[in-house]
């Protein structure tokens, strides 16, 4: 009796693992040279940041998936608060934005430089391409994907934003080419942390 129901249980268990496994977030992120966490401290801190939203809109009027895309962005991040936001009011630094395209792609030039997006094949998943941009340069970027994702009120959503702010502004900057989702749970415990060191203008020559 026990043996043949052992075939079972394993069978129930390897599909719940599955169907757990479809439902997490995967995140792929770059830090470019450029990147310094003290611009973030700096320029963002308490201050409008620029979100600019592109691609595909679940449904939603343009207005709407953009108030939820921000909405799920907020306080995503380590170090000091800043306000994402679509319409900035004159506390954003003009030049500094965050890019969020929804299955899309870039059409002549990189994320920060395009000149237009346009609907990407990414297959079945739904893939979240963001940058954090001094005017046409990248300073970060990530790639986010996800699988099911049913529109912005499904935790998926919350959860594919979210972790993708989060990597966009890693307090430290001297990782390249990496996965962090290693470092996910001490990002979080660290968000009220921020480094005010002086901002090195250099940076953005």
């Amino acid at each position: 009796m026990f043996g043949r129901r052992t075939p079972i249980c394993v069978t129930l268990v390897t599909a719940i693992m599955a169907a757990c496994a479809s439902d997490q977030v995967r995140t792929s992120s770059y830090v470019h040279p450029t990147y310094q966490w003290t611009n973030f401290t700096t320029y963002h801190q308490r201050r409008d940041t620029l979100v600019e939203v592109h691609g595909r809109l679940f449904g939603l009027d343009r207005r709407a998936f953009e108030e939820a895309v921000t909405a799920r962005m907020q306080g995503q991040h380590a170090g000091p608060p800043t306000r994402f936001t679509t319409r900035p009011g004159p506390s954003a630094e003009k030049g500094l934005r965050v890019i969020m395209a929804f299955d899309a792609k870039p059409v002549g030039g990189g994320l920060c430089s395009a000149k237009a997006f346009e609907p990407g094949d990414y297959g079945p998943e739904t893939a979240l391409v963001a940058a954090w941009c001094w005017e046409d340069r990248a300073d970060s970027e990530v790639w986010a994907w996800v699988s099911g994702l049913q529109g912005p009120d499904d935790p998926r959503f919350r959860r594919l934003v979210g972790e993708t702010t989060m990597d966009l502004f890693p307090p430290r900057g001297e990782r390249r080419y990496e996965d962090r989702d290693r470092d996910r749970d001490r990002m979080r415990r660290s968000r009220t942390k921020g480094n005010r060191d002086k901002y090195d203008k250099s940076s953005k020559k």
